[in-house]
């Protein structure tokens, strides 16, 4: 696996604060607005805000970043024939690069809207193959598959009106990072389950209440230090500035297979109502790119 281009890295790189101070309960945090999320199928949240309103988040496919380079890891020709008339490998090819992945916070209030930029290391693939026809010819067919590395140093960048905001590190195993495992004692403690259901279904309840991969991102927005920790088993995210609990989430689980209407979770948000109202549009588009991160990152092969 390559590293990362050193111009990448100089522009990726962060001057962090540790973050040291012990997590605050999310029950200090007094205040909440309540997130409604109309349509199960649908990425469109409703926030009772008056900055805010309404958000919806939209994911592209991982495209290839325009750095120099990629490495070939691997080209084979297998000249073997026809298998099965079904038809024969013709070339693989497989070259480490960088790509980014691309999502969007949609709001309302259009100067809200942000462009978030995910970058990771990662492998295409091709396969290259010739099938038989029905009339005896041949032709070319190709597979492609894109596989995200997001545990080998991947990061992101928030923009918001054409600027750059945000910028951080991604971490998928937070108890080994030494700026995000002071939390982890409180986001990764025993709570009580959002699911409610009444089902005896075994199998049902157990697709329900499937846990997601756990996360956290760190860096700095406007300039300040951040943390932002999910605990999959409860579906919770913890935003922390300048290392103070300043939000909490709790996420719909409408991404779970089979999960039915009644069974749904709406989800709602904690903070401070004296907080600076220019930080908290930034916690609530955090709480929201939470649940983007959450499948963006439950994900590695395209």
């Amino acid at each position: 696996m390559r590293k990362l281009n050193p111009n990448f890295i100089s522009f990726f790189l962060l001057i962090f604060i540790p973050l040291i101070l012990p997590a605050q309960d999310s029950l200090s945090l007094k205040d909440s607005i309540p997130v409604n999320k109309p349509k199960k199928a649908g990425r469109h949240y409703v926030i009772n805000h008056a900055s805010l309103g309404e958000i919806s988040i939209k994911m592209g496919n991982p495209i290839k970043f325009p750095f120099p380079g990629g490495r070939i890891l691997s080209d084979s020709a297998n000249d073997a024939g026809a298998s099965f008339e079904t038809g024969y490998l013709g070339l693989h090819t497989a070259r480490a690069r960088t790509f980014l992945l691309h999502g969007e916070l949609d709001c309302e209030n259009p100067g809200l809207n942000w462009a978030i930029a995910l970058f990771s290391e990662g492998l295409m693939e091709k396969t290259f193959s010739s099938v038989k026809q029905e009339d005896g010819s041949r032709s070319l067919t190709s597979d492609k598959t894109i596989t995200l590395y997001w545990n080998k140093g991947a990061g992101g960048m928030i923009v918001e009106q054409a600027d750059t905001i945000g910028r951080f590190y991604i971490e998928m195993d937070c108890l080994k990072n030494e700026f995000l495992k002071p939390f982890t004692n409180y986001v990764y403690s025993e709570k009580v389950s959002p699911v409610k259901s009444s089902s005896r279904n075994e199998w049902y309840l157990a697709g329900i209440t499937r846990p997601i991969p756990e996360y956290g991102i760190y860096g700095k927005i406007r300039g300040r230090n951040f943390a932002l920790l999910t605990n999959g088993k409860y579906y919770q995210s913890y935003i922390f500035v300048d290392a103070k609990l300043v939000c909490f989430f709790q996420s719909d689980i409408d991404f779970q297979p089979g999960l039915k209407k009644k069974d749904r979770v709406q989800p709602y948000i904690l903070y401070d109502d004296t907080t600076p109202i220019l930080l908290q549009n930034d916690l609530f588009r955090l709480a929201i790119m939470s649940r983007l991160l959450m499948e963006a990152l439950g994900r590695s092969v395209y």
